[in-house]
């Protein structure tokens, strides 16, 4: 028996693990994706598994590869699966889901309704005509699926038919693998012509999505630049207010300065006036003798000479 079991930071492998201990250490390690791939599961291992998928809110891939999974095994898997509210990746291929119709009606029923599914790997479980029409019908409800895996399932003509038929339903499918199942080119044609109509939808959504984000990143920087353009202004706005509350008051200093200096000079009183012409007699005389000196100063070198 082979056992490996991927976990977010390591891989717990070894033949010689029991499923029990390796789903224990699964939860142990906070796993969110579990491999039992060709381990032979009993009964016994598949509702403990059951219970550690319902127990596990972060599982996102199961691996449950080459396990001969059928009929009551299926049903207790499928309700697990259908309450796996975070679970993107189911791989199931090399089972017998479809050799009992419980276990096909059961799986195809946790299916339809899933919301975070988005990839189904079913090959070579014998599904058969009868269970293609119930995965036909999941399919025409499910909005989650962007891929299914359905060879080699001995699905023949109807059964490729029921599937093609429900893709005029489903929108959102983006492949489905039915090779060597017996379909007719008519189906083969109505299911590509379908697939092509959903990723031409699907190319056509992404390129929304992104010319809405461009368009909000555009807003977000004229939004920005209008910001940073109005805390500019106001700065600018501050500092010419500054200034001119500067500039008026150096204008009002100046004209207080002048006025003082011109009421000093101006007298009040008949006895200023005459002071002031006194005053004015006295510096003339001072620089008459100065300049009378400088005179007799120059006539003495000039003689010298």
């Amino acid at each position: 028996m082979s056992i490996s079991s991927t976990l977010k930071t390591k891989k717990l492998r070894g033949s010689a693990i029991r499923v029990e201990q390796t789903l224990e250490a699964l939860e142990k390690v906070g796993s969110d994706s579990v491999v039992l791939a060709d381990c032979c599961l009993s009964i016994k291992d598949v509702k403990l598994l059951a219970k550690h998928i319902h127990k596990n809110k972060n599982l996102t891939s199961l691996d449950l590869r080459g396990n001969q999974l059928r009929g009551e095994a299926v049903v207790i898997l499928a309700n697990a699966i259908r309450e796996a509210d975070t679970l993107r990746t189911l791989s199931m291929e090399w089972n017998s889901c479809g050799v009992f119709p419980d276990g096909i009606r059961a799986l195809a029923n946790a299916i339809s309704h899933h919301k975070s599914l988005n990839n189904v790997d079913l090959r070579n479980n014998r599904i058969g005509s009868d269970g293609a029409v119930s995965i036909a019908s999941a399919l025409r409800t499910n909005i989650s699926l962007l891929r299914v895996d359905l060879r080699w399932n001995g699905m023949g003509t109807s059964g490729s038919r029921s599937l093609a038929s429900a893709l005029d339903d489903n929108k959102t499918l983006l492949n489905l693998e039915i090779s060597g199942n017996g379909a007719t080119e008519e189906s083969l044609s109505k299911i590509h012509n379908a697939l092509s109509r959903n990723r031409l939808k699907d190319s056509a959504s992404n390129i929304e999505t992104s010319n809405e984000c461009d368009k909000d990143n555009d807003q977000n920087v004229r939004s920005s630049e209008n910001k940073i353009e109005n805390i500019v202004e106001e700065k600018i706005d501050n500092a010419n207010i500054k200034n001119k509350k500067i500039l008026e008051r150096s204008y009002k200093q100046s004209l207080s300065q002048e006025r003082r200096e011109i009421e000093m000079a101006i007298p009040h009183s008949l006895e200023g006036a005459i002071l002031c012409i006194r005053t004015l007699e006295d510096r003339l005389r001072i620089s008459r003798a100065e300049v009378r000196e400088i005179g007799t100063k120059y006539d003495t070198e000039v003689r010298a000479h």
